[in-house]
């Protein structure tokens, strides 16, 4: 969240300017509206990403937490990154407020709730692992790191791994070798095909293969039935989705 927020401050500021990054409690005594959330009345934690630089139009502000949606010239930026700070804020029940004004800056808070500590604890099992070489994941996600780690941990814990950039490379390797392999971990919110219409090609395979969505981006899930895992996630819940997905098909 603070990388894509301090990026985007960057870009804005491109004369020079004064970058201000803060965090402060605040006590919301009624709630609160910001960008398409209400927030609840109670304790929160605020993210403050402040800037100097030329400011957002008023006629997009509305448009900018849209995934794609970009100001950047072609090759510039993906129009990605404000739609996963949105995600990650609202899975977390937080929100954010922009505040912006041409020539003098931007400021956006980011809003999360305190959540008052138990003293129980929840015992996690261990995360299961399976036979090497049992299974063959096609792994298709356009961030380059992410894709990066992800095919680490699951070639860590025994999985045979193909790689694709994105949807369209994807359906590639599916038509040539689907029957090679057992589940496809896919990104939603990708250039060129995108996740939902890969699930519409996936669906026409003559053979069945169980595919995960993951997103952090709720609007852009298929309508109809899907395996989804909410970005962030865990090293355990990860393996725990793909080992219930192919468990399922067997």
């Amino acid at each position: 969240v603070i990388i894509n927020l301090v990026v985007n401050a960057r870009d804005s500021m491109l004369q020079g300017g004064t970058l201000t990054i803060k965090s402060f409690h605040q006590n919301l005594p009624q709630q609160m509206h910001v960008t398409s959330t209400i927030l609840p009345a109670g304790e929160y934690e605020v993210l403050e990403v402040q800037d100097t630089g030329e400011g957002i139009s008023p006629s997009i502000i509305k448009k900018i937490f849209e995934p794609y949606f970009t100001t950047k010239s072609p090759g510039s930026g993906t129009g990605l990154g404000l739609s996963i700070i949105y995600g990650i804020v609202r899975q977390y029940q937080g929100g954010i407020d922009l505040q912006s004004e041409l020539g003098k800056g931007t400021s956006f808070r980011i809003y999360l709730p305190i959540h008052q500590k138990t003293e129980q604890k929840t015992q996690h099992p261990a995360s299961p692992r399976i036979k090497k070489d049992q299974y063959t994941v096609l792994l298709v996600e356009d961030e380059v790191e992410l894709k990066k780690l992800i095919s680490e941990i699951l070639l860590n814990e025994g999985y045979k791994v193909i790689e694709a950039e994105d949807g369209r490379h994807a359906l590639d390797v599916l038509h040539r070798q689907s029957e090679h392999i057992d589940l496809v971990l896919t990104d939603m919110i990708m250039p060129h095909l995108n996740g939902a219409q890969l699930y519409e090609e996936i669906k026409k395979l003559p053979h069945k293969v169980p595919t995960i969505y993951m997103s952090g981006y709720f609007k852009e899930l298929p309508a109809d039935h899907f395996i989804y895992l909410e970005k962030p996630f865990t090293h355990d819940q990860l393996l725990r989705k793909l080992k219930s997905s192919i468990e399922s098909c067997l």
